[in-house]
């Protein structure tokens, strides 16, 4: 997280279980082969990581998009690894 931004703490904690249920989200349209869930998602992590702070997310969600356009699973499921981690470890340390 940079300190460009001072954004209350109970916010970013609400932006990050937020991106855990989007986690979630996506392990599902894996198992269903729906795609079109990486576009969504990833297009929006793509706007909103940046303004909350986090242009890993931003960056991920970027590659997300992709991801889902080509259909790609393994990218997919990796990216989805990378999210979770990130997310995970953000939370971990807001604690």
């Amino acid at each position: 997280m940079t300190d460009d931004f001072d954004l209350p703490p109970e916010m970013i904690v609400t932006y990050l279980v937020h991106r855990q249920a989007d986690v979630e989200k996506c392990r599902a349209a894996l198992k269903s082969g729906d795609y079109s869930v990486f576009e969504k998602i990833g297009h929006q992590l793509k706007g909103n990581g940046v303004s909350f702070g986090f242009p890993e997310i931003g960056q991920l969600g970027q590659e997300m998009e992709l991801a889902g356009k080509t259909k790609d699973a393994a990218k997919a499921t990796s990216l989805v690894t990378t999210l979770e981690q990130f997310v995970e470890t953000k939370l971990q340390n807001l604690h």
